[in-house]
């Protein structure tokens, strides 16, 4: 064995060793990595906690598919006509709800030139509403649905503000003239129109809402068609109407008016005793002055 030898076994280890290396590494490149370990699986119903979950709609927001015959009647009709609950400006239609579908859907046509025109399909549609054994369900239904978007949508309404724009102390944000400059409203107020004091027993909520932002009224509607009453001033107007029925029941209330009766009577007996010890004074003149100029 000489030095020549060992010096080829080592060369000859050495080869082996790189092949082997370089064996090694192309496995480590070319074998698949091994799995993961897997974690153990969360229950489903822990999975679905933590789903992201879309935001909840806004109150109301399923109200938004309405009866939309009982919605045409609220903002078309209920102005002028009650259905069962006496006549307004136009007749009760309890009546009408038993007209044949062709007579009922002229007399509707008909109120074109108050309310402006109606598709063949809404005026269809009312008829179907007014022929519906659930006609005051629907109504009601509906008249609750309209309460709820603008409690929804719009800022509380506001006696307070109501007054305001009902004086003109608050303008109207379209340039309208203030309600004051034709009606009376608790006293105050013009007397070209009609007194609104009582106006919310005899309307309700849905037909003054309509009445102020889409108005009937010849007068009115000339007055506010290039000035129309919003939404939110609507809301307004009709919590101020609310507040006056309230005063009004007050008003009638036998104490109340026992009490105000009371005072009359008293303050007239005051002003009968003043007067009367005024005529007495008045005579005692007269005499006097009488008895100087027979003396003399």
């Amino acid at each position: 064995m000489s030095r020549r030898w060992v010096s080829s076994a080592a060369l000859i280890r050495g080869a082996l060793v790189s092949l082997m290396g370089l064996t090694g590494t192309a496995w480590a490149l070319e074998a698949p990595a091994p799995p993961a370990p897997k974690e153990a699986s969360a229950p489903a119903a822990a999975v679905a906690d933590t789903t992201a979950k879309p935001a909840p709609a806004p109150p109301g927001a399923d109200q938004a598919a309405s009866d939309s015959a009982a919605a045409g009647f609220m903002m078309k009709c209920a102005a002028c006509h009650t259905v069962g609950r006496g006549p307004l400006v136009g007749p009760d239609l309890k009546t009408a709800c038993g007209w044949p579908s062709k007579d009922l859907s002229a007399a509707i046509k008909r109120m074109e030139k108050n309310v402006g025109p109606l598709k063949d399909e809404e005026t269809a549609s009312l008829v179907e509403l007014l022929h519906a054994p659930e006609l005051q369900t629907r109504l009601t239904a509906e008249l609750q649905r309209m309460a709820l978007r603008q409690t929804v949508k719009m800022e509380p309404a506001s006696a307070a503000k109501g007054k305001n724009l009902f004086e003109g102390s608050d303008p109207l944000t379209n340039g309208g003239v203030a309600c004051m400059a034709c009606h009376r409203a608790n006293g105050m107020g013009g007397t070209l129109a009609k007194d609104l004091t009582g106006i919310f027993a005899l309307r309700g909520q849905a037909a003054l809402q309509s009445a102020c932002e889409n108005t009937s009224f010849p007068v009115m509607k000339a007055a506010f068609r290039q000035h129309p009453v919003t939404k939110q001033e609507a809301f307004h107007l009709v919590k101020y109407f609310e507040s006056l029925q309230q005063v009004e029941s007050a008003r009638s209330d036998p104490a109340v008016a026992g009490i105000g009766m009371g005072g009359a009577a008293l303050a007239f007996g005051l002003i009968g005793l003043a007067y009367r010890g005024r005529n007495r004074g008045i005579r005692a003149r007269l005499m006097a002055k009488s008895l100087r100029r027979n003396g003399s």
